[in-house]
């Protein structure tokens, strides 16, 4: 192979490596690759046992986030910033809705920000 192919071969790696990794990272899967049968059947199982402990947390009769219920005294973590604002910090009038259809009252216990 010839110094000049080597060299075009290097320098055609260098530039152009960079610019193929990031647009692939870029793309994100796809509407047919994140809804084909084969990926959620692959997620069954798993959601299945998670569902249980997953929760709507609502303000206002509206979804405002997801939770999850951590412990069996009632805990449950979901991010903060869905919940409050600058102009109701304390997230009034928030309920929590199970996968089974049952609520309760809830509040914001602690913010880490």
């Amino acid at each position: 192979m010839s110094r000049l192919l080597r060299v075009a071969l290097v320098l055609g790696v260098v530039l152009l490596g960079p610019w193929t990794d990031a647009s692939a990272q870029g793309r994100g899967p796809s509407v047919y690759e994140r809804t084909h049968p084969s990926v959620l059947r692959a997620f069954e199982p798993i959601a299945r046992r998670a569902k249980p402990s997953v929760v709507q947390v609502r303000s206002a009769n509206e979804v405002v986030a997801l939770g999850a219920i951590v412990d069996s005294d009632g805990w449950i973590v979901t991010k903060a910033s869905e919940l409050a604002s600058d102009d109701a910090p304390e997230a009034p009038g928030l309920t929590c809705v199970a996968s089974d259809g049952t609520s309760w009252p809830a509040r914001l216990a602690a913010r880490d920000e």
